[in-house]
């Protein structure tokens, strides 16, 4: 356990989709927001929709190649690369023929890459 000035740092608890926006943005927060949530429990539609909408810069509702390059390089801790290879299987498989993640795939697609 991290220690903060001799004491034990407290638990970061995340019970709602308002909690994981007030964690803050910026790079790797989206693999920092999943990790932080309780073992025994999914995030909700609600949390994925933060988490989506995070890396959905561009407000079209879809994650294009560029935004899952950045999601993939905040995945790499956790066995994800940002390799061209990766990236062009992830789109494909959950993308489909336009190769555009729309929030249902990419719920999917973080349920999947849980579950490795």
């Amino acid at each position: 356990q991290r220690r903060v000035h001799g004491q034990p740092e407290p638990a970061v608890a995340v019970e709602t989709a308002r909690d994981l926006v007030l964690m803050g943005s910026g790079s790797g927060q989206v693999a920092k927001r999943l990790q932080s949530l309780p073992e025994d429990r999914l995030p909700t539609d609600e949390e994925m929709r933060v988490l989506f909408d995070e890396l959905d810069r561009d407000d079209n509702d879809t994650i294009t190649r560029d935004e899952m390059v950045k999601l993939c390089e905040q995945f790499e801790d956790y066995g994800l690369d940002s390799s061209e290879e990766q990236i062009d299987t992830l789109l494909t498989r959950f993308g489909g023929p336009d190769k555009r993640i729309g929030f249902g795939e990419f719920t999917m697609m973080m349920l999947r890459l849980v579950q490795r």
